[in-house]
């Protein structure tokens, strides 16, 4: 499991929610989410 695919998931759903902080939130999960797609398309593995 990837966890900046997870925290990006979670920071997406929670920019709905959250609106004073919104804006913030989704440009910090579009950002974690395209560097997880980067690591997962890559084939990187994270450390065990």
């Amino acid at each position: 499991m990837n966890g900046k695919a997870i925290a990006s998931l979670i920071l997406g759903i929670a920019s709905f929610f959250i609106s004073w902080f919104g804006f913030l939130t989704a440009v910090v999960g579009i950002v974690l989410g395209l560097m997880a797609r980067r690591e997962i398309g890559s084939g990187a593995k994270e450390p065990e």
